[in-house]
């Protein structure tokens, strides 16, 4: 038995590295016309890249000026988790006392526009990735024969009967190629 750890990179050329991948989905977004109606996409998209091109958080403006989406996740993510977290402030307050419960309640007041607009953007870019995601696993589907897919294919020829293939990839190449050669199915593979 052996084990194959895939990680960034292993599915390049067929999708974009990590870096590239916010511009990748932006020129998708931007040519698809209207996508799947999630959102309104000649309004909201343009407003979520402005909102971290201009964001008051230099973390966030340097997570977009280097095209990183992992790291603007980072960043999307924490608000919205210490917005989570302020709102259980408040359901903790409330075994405090009626003060404390107006204290937490302040608190969250204060943060609530801000991360508001954090979910906002979140939302839009993971719909925007969806759409991408989408879009790319069907272009996939006529790409398989490529030479860009070689390098997977071998990987999937070594396999044998008892090798396990951990993936960190954000695309499902190495399991269409399994599915493909007959050593892998959504009904017993993971």
């Amino acid at each position: 038995m052996r084990t194959y750890v895939l990680g960034a990179g292993a599915s390049f050329p067929i999708y974009p590295l990590g870096g590239h991948l916010l511009a990748s989905i932006d020129g998708y977004i931007r040519s698809c016309g209207s996508c799947f109606d999630r959102f309104q996409y000649d309004v909201d998209w343009p407003a979520a890249l402005a909102c971290l091109q201009h964001n008051v958080n230099p973390l966030l403006r340097e997570a977009y000026r280097s095209g990183n989406l992992e790291q603007i996740f980072t960043a999307l993510d924490f608000a919205h988790l210490l917005g989570e977290e302020a709102l259980l402030n408040i359901l903790r307050a409330s075994r405090q006392g009626p003060g404390d419960v107006a204290a937490a309640e302040a608190n969250y007041d204060r943060l609530a526009p801000d991360i508001e607009e954090y979910r906002k953007t979140r939302r839009i870019l993971l719909w925007a990735m969806e759409a991408y995601f989408q879009h790319r696993h069907e272009e996939d589907r006529g790409g398989y024969g490529s030479s860009d897919w070689m390098a997977l294919q071998g990987l999937g020829e070594r396999l044998t009967a008892g090798d396990v293939v951990v993936t960190f990839n954000y695309d499902s190449t190495i399991e269409r190629v399994l599915l493909q050669q007959g050593k892998w199915s959504p009904q017993d593979g993971y």
